[in-house]
């Protein structure tokens, strides 16, 4: 027997035990990273009966610039490429609720209003004077998050930056949910066939994971096959945030933003076929004060593949 087989087999017996060890994917860690709840040395912020993942960065006594990520029910991970702005600025990253490695809540615990209060509550906890400057940068469903946060609260936010930013009503929502024949929901029946844990966070949380890097690059003109970072999706806030019981996605998030005085900046990649130039000028015309800019080579991840040149706009924009 050669050398090489005998290292095979050492291998299959130091690997026996491991491969007959059966995890229950409804515990913390088998499937999906961990939330504060579960790794208390992750940092946290307690706000609204909420407890979310945050991360900063900069210094605290400058102006401040939060990030709301996408999804819903992704996580901030692929907008860490604009930390480059923390030698002007106090950056503050977070998870949602219910994303990321946020809390998990029920149905009942995920709405909009209750998005905007903790939003409230995170700017006041990190804020500590008004005459501090805060700057929203979201991402797609981030942009309609800060647009909804503004309308409630326009005289707290100075100025917004909103990239690729998604519809803010309903009425003019360009998406839909994929055929029952879609491959994506194929790999979803598949996956459940081996998980019997119930509907735990953990498993939905691992079904929206196998389903996002077939159903987005389709759905959005990515600039890259492969997705951007992501640690662990929130499947309960993906699908009952924006819509009812029955799937009915019903929404306006433009009242009152024609009160907010601060200039408003929309950033998209010129790839862009769902939330392109186009669309980002027709959701300026409910701000007062806006401006839109294009960059090339970069489809909906414009934050991600193009980070140096939204860094260079979100700089200016701010310093204006």
């Amino acid at each position: 027997m050669r050398n090489s087989e005998y290292l095979i087999i050492a291998a299959m017996v130091l690997l026996l035990p491991v491969s007959c060890t059966i995890l229950d994917p409804s515990e913390p860690g088998n499937l999906v990273p961990p939330t504060v709840d579960d790794d208390l040395s992750l940092e946290s912020l307690a706000v609204n009966n909420t407890k979310l993942y945050v991360e900063t960065y900069g210094d605290r006594a400058n102006d401040m610039i939060i990030f709301l990520h996408g999804g819903p029910g992704l996580d901030f991970r692929y907008l860490t490429r604009l930390r480059g702005l923390q030698d002007s600025f106090f950056l503050v990253y977070f998870d949602q609720r219910g994303a990321g490695l946020s809390r998990r809540h029920d149905e009942s615990e995920i709405t909009v209003d209750l998005y905007i209060e903790d939003l409230h509550q995170l700017i006041s906890h990190y804020r500590q004077s008004e005459s501090r400057k805060v700057v929203l940068v979201g991402h797609s469903w981030g942009g309609m998050y800060a647009a909804a946060y503004i309308s409630g609260h326009p005289d707290v936010v100075d100025r917004a930056v909103l990239l690729a930013c998604g519809s803010l009503t309903s009425d003019e929502w360009p998406l839909s949910y994929p055929p029952l024949s879609d491959p994506s929901l194929h790999t979803v029946l598949w996956n459940s066939q081996f998980m019997t844990a119930g509907d735990s966070h953990e498993k939905i949380d691992y079904m929206l994971k196998t389903i996002m890097p077939d159903l987005l690059p389709r759905t959005y003109h990515l600039s890259r096959r492969d997705p951007s970072p992501s640690v662990r999706s929130g499947g309960v806030c993906n699908a009952v945030l924006l819509a009812d019981k029955d799937g009915y996605v019903d929404f306006d998030f433009t009242s009152g933003l024609d009160s907010f005085t601060g200039p408003v900046l929309f950033i998209c990649g010129a790839w862009d076929k769902v939330f392109g130039m186009e669309y980002q000028e027709k959701q300026g015309h409910f701000f007062p004060d806006t401006r839109s800019v294009e960059i090339d080579s970069a489809g909906h991840d414009v934050g991600w593949v193009r980070h140096e040149d939204v860094i260079d706009e979100i700089r200016g924009f701010i310093g204006e």
